[in-house]
Order: C-alpha cells, then sequence, then structure tokens
C-alpha cells in the first residue's frame, strides 16, 4: 500500500470547499430561472443588475408601492396585486436608459428574485408556514428607486396553510 500525500489530499479537500462554497454563493446571487409564477409575468435575473440606485431627484412626485396578497380559492396559490403611484409599469424598456416614473419591480418571495413587469403576480403552491415577500421598484435599467439612499420598497410576511 502507498503511502498517503498528506499535502495532495489537503489541495484537493480545499478545492472541493472552494467548488461548494462557491456554488452556493452563485445559487444565491443568481437564482434559477424556475420562478413561481404560471402566467409568465416575471422572470429571475442577474444580483449585479440592483447594486445601482436611482435617486429620486428633488421636486419630482416620489413613486410609492404597495401590495395585497390573496389566496386562490382552495389552493395554495396566491395572487399579489401591486399598486403604485407616480410610477408606470415599462415593460418594452426593460434595459434601456433610467426614466423617472417608469420601470418594473424586483419582487422577492423568501429571498427569491424576480421581475415583475405589469401589477400583477402569481405564485404557485407555496410550501405550508412563514414567507416573505419584498418589492421594490425598479427603474428601466434595473436600478433601484431610492429617497435620501433608502430603497423604495414594501414587504409583507404571511403564511401558507
Amino acid at each position: 500500500m502507498k503511502k498517503l500525500d498528506v499535502k495532495k489530499w489537503t489541495i484537493a479537500f480545499l478545492l472541493l470547499v472552494i467548488a461548494v462554497l462557491t456554488s452556493i454563493l452563485l445559487s444565491v446571487l443568481n437564482p434559477s430561472s424556475n420562478s413561481p409564477q404560471s402566467d409568465g409575468s416575471g422572470s429571475s435575473m442577474d444580483a449585479d443588475m440592483m447594486l445601482k440606485t436611482f435617486d429620486v431627484p428633488k421636486g419630482q412626485p416620489i413613486p410609492t408601492v404597495t401590495f395585497t396578497i390573496k389566496k386562490e380559492s382552495d389552493a395554495n396559490e396566491w395572487d399579489v396585486h401591486i399598486i403604485t403611484t407616480n410610477f408606470t409599469f415599462a415593460p418594452g424598456k426593460v434595459g434601456n436608459a433610467p426614466k423617472m416614473g417608469e420601470g418594473h419591480i424586483h419582487l422577492f418571495v423568501d429571498g427569491k428574485l424576480y421581475v415583475v413587469l405589469g401589477p400583477w403576480f402569481h405564485i404557485d403552491m407555496l410550501p405550508k408556514g412563514k414567507h416573505t415577500i419584498l418589492l421594490r421598484l425598479a427603474n428601466n435599467d434595473h436600478s433601484t428607486y431610492a429617497l435620501n439612499g433608502n430603497y423604495i420598497q414594501v414587504s409583507q410576511t404571511f403564511v401558507a396553510q
């Protein structure tokens, strides 16, 4: 039997650990495109697109966002209705230059990001338990609307039974 080369095994083990941690980090920063909605209203996106902010210029109407969430009949499916003021959905302009008062929504379901291009979002089959939905107003270039350095966003926690 050959003598074990501890140095080679240590390096191999460290490379494996790095690969696993990188995979976990990438899955957190770049969620899969499998979205919980069935109507095609959203898609996942890269996390680095959210690093930019779009500060609302002084004197401009401040956009706001809120939402309601309603369970569909007996199914464990949910409809999110997004309500905005001083903001217009601009699905045809995603990826374009930012323009005050228009864009889309970055919607997070338990931390998983979806781009929502209109006022409705459908969530299929949430597991039973506590869930959090967070909505952020996003401009055409995916920058997040901000007021005095704070994101314009709203969140709500609910229990799926």
